[in-house]
């Protein structure tokens, strides 16, 4: 998990029709606000929900620039979308319900307001989305939580202890020894996140890599434009082609020059791993 660099325009999807339907939404709600909120006793099929515009969140335009921005990696366990499926346009904050705790109900409404908010959105791979985080979001304090529209402003005051990639440092709070998570410290937020999203279910996945790189390291130290140097190499192969191993060096170089920066596959396990290398 590493941080993210977000673009600070919304694609234009969300600064019109997004807007247009984050209105609707809090117009149901102002009409009926009860209606909509989970109360002691009462079932979830009496509970109204919302319907949210998945065609609006999730639109192709807005995936795109969010694959773009991501370097085409999971928001969480940065597998690569080369790798898993395309990838879900994921909420932080969730949208229509919350699981405060991993052993409390879902809480109606979630964060609605926000389903449309291009803060809000990133994309996560679907194991991430669909089968971890869910509707997972507890805060350090239940106090704090926004219920609704009207009190956006104490948003701002929510302590969630699942990290935000958008406005905190992951590496901050979680470390690498191999592939293995850690919460430093063990701080409540790196231990929540690591086992909320099952960060660790990752570790062979992370080590295969590791050793990939470091493969690369030593293919990388053989200098391609000395012809001795890849004769060398080509008699320590057991005759491997010259022309082959020049093309294995220059491409383990460049392999090298990005796999710690945010473009990399697995970049903060990867930097934990080799603080030595290029980190831009």
């Amino acid at each position: 998990m590493t941080r993210i660099e977000k673009s600070k325009t919304a694609p234009q999807v969300l600064a019109v029709q997004g807007v247009a339907a984050r209105v609707e939404l809090e117009t149901a709600y102002d009409y009926e606000p009860d209606a909509f909120h989970s109360a002691p006793g009462k079932a979830s099929k009496n509970i109204r929900k919302f319907n949210f515009k998945r065609e609006i969140y999730a639109d192709e335009e807005v995936a795109k620039q969010l694959r773009a921005d991501q370097h085409h990696k999971c928001c969480f366990c940065e597998a690569s979308f080369l790798d898993v499926r395309s990838g879900d346009v994921e909420h932080y904050r969730p949208q229509s319900a919350i699981k405060p705790g991993p052993k409390e109900k879902l809480r109606y409404p979630g964060c609605f307001w926000l389903a449309y908010d291009w803060e809000n959105l990133m994309l996560s791979c679907a194991d991430c989305n669909q089968k971890y985080k869910r509707n997972h979001f507890a805060l350090e304090d239940e106090k704090d939580r926004a219920r609704h529209h009207g009190e956006t402003n104490r948003v701002a005051s929510e302590k969630p202890l699942l990290i935000n990639p958008l406005t905190q440092d992951p590496p901050s709070f979680i470390e690498f020894v191999g592939g293995e998570a850690f919460a430093i410290g063990g701080n409540p937020q790196g231990k929540y996140t690591i086992e909320t999203l099952r960060l660790n279910r990752m570790v062979a996945a992370r080590e295969t890599y590791l050793i990939e790189i470091k493969k690369n390291m030593l293919l990388s130290q053989i200098d391609e434009h000395n012809p001795d140097a890849l004769a060398c190499a080509s008699a320590l192969m057991g005759g491997f082609p010259a022309d082959e191993i020049l093309d294995l060096v220059v491409e383990s170089k460049k392999v090298i020059a990005r796999a710690a920066t945010p473009q990399g596959k697995f970049s903060a396990c990867v930097r934990a791993n080799f603080p030595k290398l290029p980190r831009s």
